[in-house]
């Protein structure tokens, strides 16, 4: 009995943790706690007989997020030094794994006082802005629409682009979602909560019922009608992984062939060519490159909007773009537009108790309009670490690197060690 007990107590602790969550702390457990623990030879796992010395545990663990960020490299090559928040986020790491063994690690008081020195050592050592999180730029309408206005012929990635072939109807769809909806790109990759089928969407066509499985002539009857709309069912995501708050609110899509960001648009085009029909639509992913099963991965996702970007945008234009700058550019329309801050994190699915609310109560015409508005939205952001600015290094009469005088407020613990 006591047997059967722990093993379903760990086994719902495990299997209730993030794929993604799970590969971070293993990351964070070999890359650096595991070799710590190894060099002060003490046991890599803190049970209640390695936490006798509370006082002991709490410096450890804060010696160790130093230790890691002493050693850590800066995710870009652009960055002179990694974050300190990084390192933090190791530690963080560690402790949830420990948690979800039943391990009580002890608070690290401290831990907040030693931020704010090594943060100081850093500004110090790296300047001001040296602290200043790097962003995704938002694209513009402008853009937006020359991404997706590529001439038949122009060379994409070294092949000839085809708005006729599944590939290309794919990346329209995936396109136009991430331009109207600002999904993350997990989101439409699909996880292991589940992903987007066709079974999720219905159709309002003609003032009449939502319709979830509409015939090919109902299809092309769409458009005929100013209110005509397309309405998505969500499912779990980063922001809420068990979809209880923002799955009884589907995304709203008007209808409107004239603009070329439109998803409700691209969507009804792709059911035209590659029709699915009955109880077969809930098998279907609805975002795949080859009009069938060919899921869209993470990295086939980058690689396209690079290879669209480098066609389309200049080398200026595609500075600090990512896949996130969608989302970032639906936000940043919807704050020129008016929108409330509730509004903007109800239709970004920024989770939050007003925005629950306020999506809630949302009508759902408005909603659909929102989001075709933001696609003509004209605005200029800029996020300070991507600001040009003159050369930092100094040289000498001779030519040679003046290297600056470092601060160096502590040792390096692993040389110590």
């Amino acid at each position: 009995m006591l047997e059967r007990l722990g093993l379903a107590v760990h086994s719902y602790a495990q299997f209730g943790a993030n794929s993604g969550t799970l590969k971070l702390e293993r990351s964070a457990w070999n890359k650096y706690w595991v070799p710590y623990m190894r060099r002060l030879n003490t046991p890599v796992w803190r049970t209640e007989e390695a936490q006798r010395d509370l006082q002991r545990e709490a410096l450890l663990q804060i010696s160790f997020a130093i230790d890691t960020w002493q050693q850590m490299r800066p995710r870009s090559n652009s960055d002179a030094v990694a974050q300190v928040q990084s390192a933090f986020n190791v530690l963080g790491h560690v402790r949830r794994r420990h948690g979800r063994r039943g391990y009580t690690m002890p608070a690290p008081v401290m831990l907040a006082h030693v931020a704010r020195g090594m943060n100081k050592e850093m500004l110090l050592n790296y300047g001001k802005h040296s602290a200043v999180p790097k962003r995704a730029e938002p694209f513009t309408a402008d853009q937006n629409r020359r991404m997706r206005s590529v001439a038949n012929g122009t060379l994409v990635g070294g092949r000839p682009y085809d708005e006729r072939s599944a590939f290309w109807r794919g990346w329209r769809l995936v396109d136009t979602f991430a331009t109207q909806r600002g999904e993350r790109k997990a989101g439409i990759v699909g996880h292991e909560l589940g992903e987007y089928t066709r079974a999720d969407l219905v159709y309002v066509i003609g003032g009449a019922a939502p319709n979830p499985d509409p015939s090919l002539a109902q299809l092309r009857t769409m458009g005929q009608h100013p209110e005509d709309r397309v309405i998505l069912r969500g499912g779990p995501s980063k922001a809420d992984r068990d979809n209880r708050y923002f799955g009884a609110a589907p995304c709203v899509f008007l209808f409107n062939r004239a603009n070329v960001s439109n998803f409700a648009a691209a969507i009804v085009d792709f059911e035209l060519q590659y029709p699915v029909r009955g109880e077969v639509r809930h098998a279907t992913p609805l975002f795949v490159q080859d009009g069938k099963s060919k899921r869209w991965t993470a990295s086939a996702i980058d690689r396209t909007l690079d290879n669209i970007m480098a066609a389309c945008l200049t080398a200026a234009e595609r500075e600090h773009k990512t896949f996130h700058s969608k989302r970032v550019w639906l936000a940043s329309a919807l704050v020129k537009n008016k929108h409330s801050d509730g509004e903007i994190q109800a239709l970004v699915h920024w989770r939050s108790a007003q925005s629950i609310r306020i999506y809630g109560r949302m009508d759902e015409l408005y909603q659909a309009r929102a989001r075709e508005d933001a696609c003509n939205a004209t605005f200029t952001v800029m996020n300070a670490s991507s600001l040009p600015q003159v050369d930092p290094i100094r040289y000498t009469a001779q030519g040679a690197i003046l290297m600056p005088e470092l601060h160096n407020v502590a040792p390096l613990i692993s040389a110590a060690a």
